[in-house]
């Protein structure tokens, strides 16, 4: 399925948040990033090649904890009334399944 919607499609990027679309890829006989780009919607240390979006996934823990540490300290228990939500903005990290800007 993924193949025909491929040639179907021809997109120019995929966005994915797994890295074997790398290999279904390559197996429908593409290149990267020469006939298709990948970016990876949340960037793994263990894929550092890949262009993609680096969620900051400790700095969001570091963020979970000091919420928590906060609703001790004014003793809030329970659930709240109101959601309370911290947001920490991802990043850019250029890789090798993009082509370069020119």
């Amino acid at each position: 399925m993924f193949r025909t919607w491929l040639r179907k499609a021809r997109p120019d990027v995929i966005l994915t948040l797994h890295s074997f679309v790398r290999e279904l890829v390559n197996d429908a006989g593409l290149r990267i990033p020469e006939n298709v780009g990948l970016i990876q919607l949340e960037r793994r240390a263990s894929h550092a090649d890949w262009a993609g979006m680096d969620q900051h996934n400790d700095q969001t823990g570091a963020a979970a904890v000091d919420m928590l540490l906060g609703m001790l300290h004014h003793q809030e228990f329970g659930v709240p009334s109101f959601v309370k939500a911290t947001l920490i903005g991802a990043s850019w990290v250029a890789g090798n399944t993009v082509r370069s800007r020119v």
